[in-house]
């Protein structure tokens, strides 16, 4: 008997049969099928059960939703194009339309609603004027101080552009601070392939880096989405340079969180990974991969402490969990900011506000938190 409802396991069918074109896809009469459209919107997979349905008889919310989602695409490709020709900075674009292009080929196989680069932290001030200059606006307003603070923990700021309705992630790292995910802005650069995508030849990052980043994003984000795992599913079908993953990951500390992955990728879409023998036996991956099986269509607040500690255990070493915890505990972040106004010559004390802070406002339940 499934653990899923019907129609939960329905969209993993139409999954599956994208990945397996020898499997059928069966579909009752009796699915709910504004449960299964919302569903399937929350976790980023409307063009694969379009396509998986393309030879049935679908319902035409699910054909809207689609062609939604292209033309939505198609808009946020524009625009992406158009920033990259008014930067006057390097920019590697990752995730949004040009993963589209690496993994499916096509912009209209993938859901996203945003768009993100990659920048030098030493390039940030140039392109957040020509940003500004350009129709965006920052999310949050930071003083000086505050924002040299902000690039030195944080990965990437937003900026919205209220005409178009458009959100963009600058990234100077891949992850927080806090997640001692040391992937170097300048290595992945050196690393990057060339694209052609709308038209023009466009950096994108190495298909083993994106399996990388993939992996310690979606440990990160407690593989939330199902898209995220048809991501990993697509790279493993193309042609990998295993052991450079293998050696990359053991040095950034992300192995057993590249481990779940392609597992994820296996256990979820029927998807045969011969590389899974190259990673060494960890007993803590069946646990890991069970818990997300268990929960994948359950929705979760991004502040659910059970996805914080999802990912400590996704992580093997212990010197990265350390700091983690220690991380977590000192480093300022703009609640801190907000909560008192202090003079810039005692800027530095929001280190020692946070903690305090943090015991204030949830008291016993940080203790709850760290087990």
């Amino acid at each position: 008997m499934s653990r899923y409802s019907p129609e939960s396991q329905f969209i993993l069918d139409c999954l599956r049969s994208n990945f397996q074109q020898d499997q059928e896809l069966q579909i009752d009469s009796c699915l709910n099928w504004d449960a299964i459209l919302e569903t399937a919107f929350r976790h980023r997979v409307i063009p694969h059960l379009f396509q998986a349905m393309r030879s049935q008889q679908m319902p035409v919310a699910l054909r809207e939703q689609y062609d939604c989602n292209a033309l939505n695409s198609l808009k946020l490709a524009g625009e992406l194009k158009r920033i990259l020709a008014i930067l006057p900075v390097a920019a590697i674009p990752f995730k949004g339309p040009v993963l589209a292009f690496q993994t499916y080929g096509n912009l209209s196989s993938r859901q996203f609603d945003d768009l993100d680069l990659l920048i030098n932290v030493e390039d940030y001030p140039l392109a957040k004027v020509a940003l500004l200059e350009n129709g965006y606006a920052l999310v949050d307003r930071l003083s000086p101080l505050q924002e040299s603070a902000f690039l030195e923990s944080q990965h990437h700021c937003q900026f919205f552009n209220k005409k178009l309705g458009t959100i963009l992630e600058v990234h100077w790292k891949i992850a927080p601070k806090i997640y001692s995910f040391a992937l170097s802005v300048s290595d992945l650069f050196e690393r990057a392939d060339v694209i052609n995508a709308f038209g023009q030849d466009v950096l994108t990052l190495s298909r083993e880096d994106t399996m990388l980043v993939l992996s310690e994003h979606g440990a990160r984000h407690y593989w939330s989405r199902l898209e995220w795992i048809c991501d990993i599913a697509r790279l493993c079908q193309s042609e990998l340079d295993w052991q450079e993953i293998l050696d990359r990951a053991k040095s950034l500390g992300i192995l057993r969180s590249t481990h779940l992955a392609v597992s994820l990728a296996r256990d979820f879409l029927g998807m045969d990974v011969p590389e899974l023998h190259l990673f060494a036996g960890d007993k803590n991956i069946h646990p890991l991969a069970k818990d997300v099986k268990d929960r994948i269509f359950e929705k979760f607040i991004h502040t659910d402490p059970h996805i914080e500690r999802f990912y400590i255990r996704s992580r093997e070493r212990k010197r990265d969990k350390f700091r983690y915890y220690v991380y977590r505990a000192v480093l300022p972040t703009q609640e801190d900011w907000a909560s008192i106004d202090l003079p810039s010559s005692l800027f530095p004390l929001y280190s020692l506000i946070r903690p305090l802070r943090l015991i204030n406002k949830y008291g016993s339940e940080v203790v709850k938190w760290l087990r």
